[in-house]
């Protein structure tokens, strides 16, 4: 058995779903001995290598930029056709970042993350909003299996889509082993270089509206205003991801 693992966001440094697939991918590979593993991803210029031991993988690459690689795989969707032949020798794929492509015999596995897309479309751009809509519902009935990343996402997948429950394995995300206790010289070291104090509130993620970071804003500057002497700091610490622009504009009107 062949088991091809979609490593695009990896190489695409695409944040929490790079991580998913990163440490999903690396476990599986590690821990699945007796079965051949290869990597995929798509683009002209990949902008990063796949970190050890994903970087031993026998690797399959469609050199396409991102818009090429969506619309092949929506068109052959909605024409029927297999995409078979872009994955010879595959007996089961994992599409790790909403995008399945459609094959006439190999076994396929999707990860659902969310459907924010769709109870929030306001926080996706319009292209995105609309591939998502038009595709997902395609990508969910296609998939031999489906994992959610949460009860909730599950929940929203049978009642948006009318996907069958049996067809949906909540398999919750884990932890990675870095993520430990550390040293207090590199804690204190850390602390002195931004000049935080010894408790503060800390957030980690991408800066975009899916995180409702505007929100987490007033509510801290509400605090302030009732104990500004007392209060504790809160931290934020990420890249900026897409429509960020109306974060930093709250940020400056609150004087943060």
């Amino acid at each position: 058995m062949n088991i091809c693992l979609d490593l695009s966001p990896v190489v695409h440094q695409k944040a929490g779903l790079a991580s998913y697939a990163r440490e999903l991918a690396t476990q599986l590979v590690q821990t699945g001995a007796g079965i051949s593993w290869s990597a995929f991803h798509y683009d002209r210029q990949p902008p990063a290598p796949l970190p050890p031991p994903l970087n031993s993988l026998p690797l399959r690459v469609i050199p396409w930029g991102a818009y090429r690689w969506r619309l092949t795989a929506a068109l052959h969707h909605i024409l029927g056709l297999g995409m078979d032949r872009f994955f010879r020798d595959v007996s089961l794929f994992h599409a790790t970042e909403h995008l399945l492509p459609r094959f006439s015999r190999i076994r396929t596995v999707f990860t659902l993350h969310d459907l924010i897309f769709l109870f929030h479309p306001e926080t996706h751009k319009p292209l995105n909003r609309w591939f998502l809509t038009l595709m997902m519902p395609r990508f969910l009935r296609a998939a031999d299996a489906v994992i959610a990343v949460s009860e909730c996402t599950k929940r929203d997948a049978v009642r948006a889509y009318g996907i069958p429950e049996e067809k949906i394995t909540v398999i919750y995300e884990g932890v990675s082993p870095r993520f430990r206790p550390a040293d207090p010289g590199a804690v204190q070291a850390v602390r002195a270089k931004y000049g935080l104090p010894e408790h503060f509130i800390l957030y980690v993620g991408t800066i975009e509206p899916r995180k409702n970071l505007v929100a987490l804003l007033e509510a801290y500057a509400a605090i302030l205003t009732r104990n500004t002497q007392h209060a504790i700091r809160l931290v934020i610490v990420g890249k900026k991801g897409w429509l960020y622009e109306g974060f930093f504009r709250r940020l400056r009107e609150l004087g943060l």
